[in-house]
């Protein structure tokens, strides 16, 4: 005896919706497992990407950012090593991570967050550009080419926008202290949290050290602590930097790097420990025909400051030329070759043990 079915429109539609979305489950099903199983053959490469190429292992404890089959220019994939399984589906280019539980994480053109200790998307790939949260706050861009700053939950954190500075793709825009750098033009100042000008845009450049905020106006720098207030007043030097294992009980000392000079050494409080830091400090020996040792030692010695650049001593340590020189060598007791130029257009001048010219 057959039996004959007779179902309406909607229950053939049901039937074929129902058919259909189990057909879908089935097909995820197996693509998880599969992929589950594949990186659990292919673990043995992960690092975690900063913009400029810096690679590391993990993003925290269990989860890392891994690439397969040794394809290094291929996405990767956020792993969890704990359980075994993907902590993202989402394929990601790099991952930039500062000291916040959020760091940002690139696709082809776009910019979102994840946290690091889950693995899971926070922020969606909406931003053209991200930096890393510091102070509670990140700055982002949008396809316009806006610098905005953001909250953990993505809203805005500052109620107006900026000019977007391609100079500032390395440095970042990122507080320290309070303050972040900003620029307008070609000019740069500091703004604090809520967008507020704290420093008027009118710096040829500023860095931040580390521990403290360098400026420079033409070939002169400034250097103000956190809080803003002068610790270096302002003098002509290239550049300044943290100097460690100094021999000083600071700790961490200031290195201020002179033109033509020794270098200068602060405390972090601006304490002038040293006008007179050399890089290297070495007898000058000249050749005899009588001598068969290697020479006789000189009435000077030449001193090379942090620049590579090179002055004359006498033999009780007193400077008697500025760092003008590329290189100085010993001709006689008294006489010495100074180079004024690199190879291979090399020039030079002789000097006496007074550090003067002979012309």
């Amino acid at each position: 005896m057959q039996h004959k079915f007779n179902f309406s429109w909607w229950q053939i539609l049901l039937i074929i919706v129902g058919g259909l979305c189990l057909v879908v489950m089935i097909g995820l099903v197996a693509r998880h497992i599969y992929w589950q199983q594949y990186y659990k053959k292919h673990p043995p490469y992960c690092y975690n990407c900063y913009e400029n190429t810096s690679f590391y292992s993990k993003l925290s404890g269990d989860i890392e950012l891994r690439y397969v089959n040794d394809c290094w220019s291929c996405d990767k994939l956020i792993f969890n090593s704990h359980t075994h399984r993907l902590a993202n589906r989402t394929p990601v280019r790099w991952i930039m991570q500062g000291e916040d539980s959020l760091a940002v994480a690139a696709i082809a053109g776009r910019r979102g967050y994840i946290n690091v200790f889950t693995g899971e998307q926070v922020l969606p790939f909406m931003y053209t550009r991200a930096w890393v949260f510091s102070d509670g706050i990140a700055a982002v861009t949008d396809t316009a080419d806006n610098l905005l700053f953001i909250a953990p939950d993505g809203k805005l954190a500052i109620d107006k926008s900026f000019s977007y500075d391609s100079a500032m793709r390395y440095e970042g825009y990122v507080f320290h202290g309070g303050h972040c750098i900003m620029t307008v033009g070609k000019r740069y100042g500091l703004i604090d949290r809520t967008g507020a000008w704290r420093l008027g845009p009118n710096y040829d450049c500023i860095c931040w050290r580390g521990q403290y905020w360098e400026l420079k106006t033409d070939d002169n720098i400034v250097l103000l602590d956190t809080s803003l207030n002068t610790i270096v007043p302002k003098q002509k030097a290239i550049e300044s930097r943290i100097y460690d294992n100094a021999g000083w009980d600071d700790g961490w000392n200031i290195l201020v790097e002179i033109p033509n000079k020794p270098s200068k050494l602060y405390s972090p409080s601006g304490r002038l420990l040293s006008d007179k830091l050399y890089h290297r400090v070495e007898p000058l020996r000249y050749d005899t025909d009588e001598d068969g040792n290697g020479g006789k030692t000189s009435a000077c010695m030449y001193y090379m400051n942090l620049c590579g650049q090179v002055g004359l001593l006498d033999n009780k340590g007193r400077q008697l030329t500025d760092a003008l020189y590329c290189d100085i060598k010993a001709l006689d007791y008294n006489v010495f070759q100074a180079t004024l130029t690199e190879y291979p257009n090399q020039s030079y001048v002789l000097i006496d043990a007074h550090g003067k010219q002979i012309k």
